[in-house]
This record gives C-alpha cells, structure tokens and sequence, in this order.
C-alpha cells in the first residue's frame, strides 16, 4: 500500500510541479524540467502519462483564468496558452524515444512533424480577425504603458506596424523557436539530473552532423533571399524557418568547437567566463551583435573545410 502511495505521490507531485513552472516561470518551457525527473526515475511512460496530464492542467486552468472575452476568442487563446507547450513537449519527446536514430534526427523528425500539425493552427490563427484585434490592443495598452504613444507618433511608429513586424517575426521563427525551446529543455535537464546522479553526462563539445545538413542552411537562405524580393509571404515563411532553424544547429555546432578548442588549450575557467560574459555583453551592443549572431553559426559552417576537431567514428550526427 505504501509503495502505491508513493507511486500516486510522486505522479501528482510531477504534475503540479511542471503546472506550476509552466505558469509562474519566466523561462516556460522548464515546465519540462519535472517530466524528465519522471523519465530519469520511472520511464519513458511515465514521462508520457504525466505530461499529457499536465498538459490537461494547463488546458484547464486556462479555461478558468482567461476571462472577460467573448466565449470563441476565449476559446482561440486557450488553444494558444495550450499549444506552445504541447509543442516543446512533443519535441523533447522526440529526443528522448528511442527510432533507433542518432538523437538529432529524431529531434529533427520531431520538428518536421510538429511543422506538418501547426500549419492549420497557423493559418487558422494568423487569418482570425477578431484574435489579430485582440492581440493589436492588448500590444496597444502594453506600449502605452511603456512609452508616451504621442513619442512613438513623432517617429512615425505605431502599434499597428509594431504588431504587424512581432506577428512576422513569430511566423519567421516558429519553428526554430520550437526547436531551440526543446532542445534547451533537453539539455539544461541532462545537465541538473547528472549533478544528482540521474542520467549521464552531457557535453556540448561532441555535438556535431553531417556537412550535407549545409545544403538546407544555404537553401533556406537563399530562398529567404527570393521570396524577399518577389514578395512570396507563405513560401518566404517556409524559408525562413528553414533558414533559422540550421542557422540554431550551426551555431550550436560553432559553440561546440569553442568547446572544443578550450579543452585542446587548457583555457582556464576564469578566461572561458570572461569570454562568455563578454559574448554577453556584444548580444546587446549594436554592431557587435551581428558579428555574434552570425559569426557563430559561419563558424560551426567553416568545419566542412577547417577541421578544428577529430571526427569520431559514429558521431557524424550526434547530440548527448
């Protein structure tokens, strides 16, 4: 009976912990955070039957926390509030079963299968009319109360072209967000599990792919290119998510090598924390942040040609 009581214990404790980062973090998708406890310490199923159940939470709670809308908007945000976290679920999900893949193209696999579900949600929420309203005013409100709107005027801005440049940044980004989302959650878990002797050890210097994942980074740029100038909106979002999402794996990759070449240098862990906090630093400095935010991934790019690490046997596509 006690063993039972336990088993309830920690399942419900599970969920109301992963509900709770959910709503109260700053950072969402740590929601994931208690499921992969659940994974670490009692299986894959129980990493499947306490995420649907939190998700159900989420669901729930959702319906009686958004109020004072009419009832098909209310709706339409639930299904919102609920959808970005089913999708980071999902593509962690993807990581962690075994399709007898390396990690990457099973998290690979997930995205495409995500990218394949969300394009009726898609559609359907960037063409609903009374959701674009809703969303214009509450951005309306929130600039109002950031910035003199009579300020914004005198420089031509106003919310509507404001809106209008978040809804396409978020189209843009979808899918790249989704999966830089998952695979964060994935790997600061590995990282706190291992601490606590759950799981094994994670390294970011052994992530690497195959060279030919370049062709889509060069395609998806190129076609971003194209359909800029022609005007191509459904197929220029294609490309850009292409674009973004191997732009993410390039840069990782490029961290990975960094990783790498310390170890090979023995630089020492006060250098490697000044590095980063300067990177840091340089994110939000103009000028600097392109030589950052694209410098990174052309490095992880320049491996094809410049070998700075030993490819093992096994691991042309590999994640921990």
């Amino acid at each position: 009976m006690d063993a039972v009581k336990k088993k309830w214990s920690d399942f419900s404790g599970t969920v109301i912990l992963a509900v709770l980062l959910y709503k109260i973090s700053p950072v969402f998708f740590l929601f994931i955070l208690p499921l992969m406890w659940a994974y670490y310490n009692r299986g894959e199923k129980w990493f499947v039957h306490t995420g649907i159940v939190a998700l159900a939470g989420i669901l729930i709670i959702s319906m009686f926390a958004i109020t004072g809308i009419p009832p098909g908007l209310k709706s339409r945000l639930v299904l919102l509030e609920v959808a970005l976290p089913a999708a980071v679920y999902a593509g962690v999900w993807f990581i962690l079963h075994d399709f007898r893949t390396t990690r990457l193209i099973a998290s690979l696999y997930g995205i495409a299968s995500i990218a394949f579900m969300s394009v009726p949600f898609l559609l359907f929420m960037g063409s609903n009319q009374e959701l674009s309203d809703f969303f214009r005013e509450q951005l309306k409100t929130i600039l109002d109360g950031m910035v003199n709107g009579e300020l914004l005027s005198e420089y031509g801005i106003d919310s509507g072209s404001i809106y209008k440049f978040t809804i396409e940044a978020v189209f843009k980004n979808f899918l790249a967000s989704l999966y830089m989302m998952s695979t964060l959650a994935y790997y600061l878990s590995k990282k706190l599990f291992y601490r606590f002797k759950m799981g094994v050890a994670v390294s970011l210097k052994s992530f690497t792919f195959d060279d030919r994942f370049v062709w889509f980074f060069i395609i998806g740029w190129s076609g971003v290119l194209v359909t800029s100038y022609l005007q191509y909106d459904v197929a220029g979002y294609i490309f850009w998510n292409t674009a973004m999402l191997f732009t993410y794996l390039f840069a990782v990759r490029g961290i990975a090598i960094v990783e790498e070449l310390y170890d090979k240098y023995s630089v020492s862990k006060g250098a490697r924390l000044a590095i980063a906090i300067g990177c840091i630093i340089g994110i939000f400095t103009p000028g600097i942040n392109l030589l950052i935010i694209f410098g990174v991934p052309v490095f992880g790019v320049s491996e094809i040609w410049i070998h700075y690490r030993e490819r093992r046997k096994g691991h042309e596509n590999h994640i921990e």
